[in-house]
């Protein structure tokens, strides 16, 4: 199981290669250091953590010991304190760190793929003995291997597949796993190297990082079936076996306890369309045909699609004709490796390229039900690791290349794809360079998505323009999945109260509680209301249940109980301590004062007590700081 072909190294040639790889998975990218918080997710796992910002106790140990946002991924949420902590830490964040990490970590992806092909083109078993004889005796053999394992590398970070990643802050846990994924499936592949006598060091090397990669994201699971996948294409049939015992070794210890731990911590929310289980193949197969399209042509990628089950199924019907795509794709290259059958032919690489890109994906096909599926099946993100398996099949056409025409034709044509595709990717960073940019892409791409709607109207009630928020809340309540109602109901509410329709607000927000009581900006508003209409003692009881619910510790539900509180007989200590303990919350971010929501906002800790102001709550937290919406 060692490399088959051994060919001479030209050390100078593969430093050059990694470092082309490097710059090439970096400049195109550069665009996005520029760039800010975006206020979808980014509030949530950054810098209004509560755990994070100092408002909570416990801090990074409590990712460790339980789910947060629904999500059990600690060594992620350990990753954004430590880039916030060398980054000066402290109440102001700084988006600039956080995008350097997600950059450095993806051009390090980048070496590791092309360290991976170039192993794998290396191992491949040869089909005779006399073309391993010919492989040997040809000088420049390691050279197209480095160049095929280049061009792949260079078109797996490229694609524009990967700008989400890379360009949103949130997108840290893929590119984190993605570097932990990449790194265990070369130690596994590796792993043929270890003494039957012997420590082995590298399988166990694979399982501590696919340990990690899972507790960066979940979906890693998937790992052990990647790396067996993967060493059909370096391991001879008698061999196999031993492969798939590692392999089962490492879901027993890694993908079946993560499992667990990730139902646990991540159910469906309640009130959507259940797929039922027949139908659930077709919503993959459907899944599989956007990625197989979107990788083949990468235009029109934006955040979130809508590509709901209630969508593919129910309102379009696209997946009772989608599915023909890849499941045509996948009867094409089986016959064709079937009919010639060569151990490592293009067709056999083909199909292996093939079956990695799809398994890649099976933790979120929707087989399996999961919580982003009242949004979109599909998201750009989910391909970062599942791209390696095409890199695979262009690294392999370029290397089994011969002559030195044939080689510039083929590879300079790869070359231009790849320029294209990396020019692509530039244009598509700079739809996120701030919520306002990410939401007019999400409207030009999917217009009838929930998703899409929220956060345009979000972005313009931080521009300031109020009727366009409303208008487009409106529409993301009317698109949204039930589970969705609650939210849109309550930023709608919000929209109504700052332009004065109090009534109209009061019903909006009365509709989320009822529907789930632990939205807590209904909750304050609400009692926000109460208190506009002299109701201190109900109001009292929402601005309690907003701080029951909020999992971000916010300032405001604690300002404004004190302020109910202190108009209430005998409760004068009560609502000073209250005040006190809302100072302590207050966060570190600037709020632009010529914007009227901005001021019912503000306050001055030596100005607390009896003119306080009454502070509305923002639907997902506080403005997104140094950003031009003021998001």
């Amino acid at each position: 199981m060692r490399p088959n072909a051994k060919v001479p190294e030209n050390p100078h040639v593969t430093l050059i290669a990694r470092i082309v790889v490097f710059l090439g998975c970096v400049l195109p990218f550069l665009g996005v250091l520029s760039h800010g918080f975006i206020a979808v997710d980014d509030q949530m796992h950054t810098y209004l953590n509560p755990f994070l910002n100092g408002r909570a106790t416990g801090g990074v140990w409590t990712f460790w010991t339980s789910a947060y946002g629904g999500l059990y991924i600690p060594v992620t949420y350990t990753a954004w304190a430590l880039i916030h902590a060398l980054g000066r830490g402290g109440a102001t964040w700084n988006a600039l760190p956080f995008h350097c990490t997600n950059l450095v970590l993806h051009a390090l992806n980048g070496l590791l793929v092309f360290e991976l092909l170039r192993y794998l083109l290396l191992s491949m078993p040869s089909s005779s003995a006399r073309s391993r004889k010919a492989m040997i005796s040809d000088p420049g053999k390691d050279v197209r291997i480095v160049i095929a394992a280049t061009l792949g590398a260079l078109w797996f970070a490229l694609h524009p597949l990967q700008v989400e990643p890379v360009a949103w802050v949130s997108g840290l846990k893929d590119v984190l796993c993605g570097t932990f994924s990449l790194l265990s499936l070369l130690l596994f592949l590796m792993s043929g190297h270890d003494r039957a006598n012997r420590v082995p060091l590298r399988f166990l090397g694979s399982l501590a990082l696919m340990a990690l990669a899972v507790l960066s994201k979940p979906s890693a699971i998937i790992l052990p079936l990647l790396g067996y996948v993967l060493s059909l294409l370096i391991a001879y049939p008698a061999k196999r076996v031993l492969w798939m015992g590692r392999a089962g070794i490492a879901v027993l210890v890694v993908s079946v306890p993560a499992l667990f731990v990730t139902s646990a911590a991540q159910p469906m929310p309640e009130g959507n369309f259940v797929v039922p289980l027949w139908a659930r193949p077709l919503v993959a197969l459907d899944a599989l045909a956007f990625y197989l399209y979107k990788t083949i042509f990468p235009i029109g990628l934006t955040l979130s699609y809508g590509r709901t089950p209630r969508a593919v199924l129910a309102t379009h019907a696209w997946a009772y004709w989608t599915w023909m795509l890849p499941a045509a794709l996948a009867l094409a290259l089986a016959l064709a490796w079937w009919k010639s059958r060569r151990p490592v032919g293009l067709a056999w690489v083909s199909l292996i390229g093939f079956l990695f890109f799809c398994l890649g994906f099976f933790p979120v096909l929707g087989l399996v039900p999961f919580g982003y599926q009242t949004l979109s099946t599909v998201s750009d993100r989910y391909a970062y690791l599942s791209l390696l398996g095409p890199a695979l099949i262009v690294s392999f056409v370029v290397s089994r290349v011969t002559g030195p025409r044939q080689v510039m034709f083929v590879a300079g044509g790869v070359m231009l794809c790849i320029a294209g595709l990396g020019v692509m990717s530039y244009r598509q960073g700079t739809y996120w360079h701030d919520t306002l940019a990410v939401a007019e892409r999400m409207l030009e791409v999917a217009p009838n998505n929930g998703m899409s709607q929220s956060t345009a109207g979000e972005a313009k009630m931080a521009a300031g323009d109020l009727e366009a928020a409303a208008a487009h809340l409106e529409r993301a309540l009317q698109l949204c999945e039930p589970s969705r109602v609650p939210d849109y109901s309550f930023e709608l509410g919000w929209s109504r109260h700052l332009q004065g329709r109090i009534s109209e607000a009061a019903g909006l927000y009365r509709k989320a509680i009822a529907l789930r009581p632990s939205v807590p900006g209904a909750q304050n508003n609400l009692g926000v209301i109460l208190m506009m209409q002299g109701n201190p003692v109900q109001a009292v009881s929402y601005f309690q249940a907003a701080i029951r619910f909020d999992p971000l510790r916010s300032a405001e539900p604690y300002f404004n109980l004190a302020r109910a509180v202190e108009q209430l007989p005998g409760q004068a200590e009560k609502a000073r301590a209250l005040f006190q303990q809302a100072l302590q919350l207050q966060p570190g971010i600037g709020q632009r004062e010529h914007f009227p929501p901005w001021r019912l906002r503000q306050y001055e800790p030596g100005n607390i007590g009896s003119n306080t102001e009454l502070r509305l709550m923002w639907p997902y937290g506080y403005p997104v700081p140094g950003s031009r919406e003021g998001y």
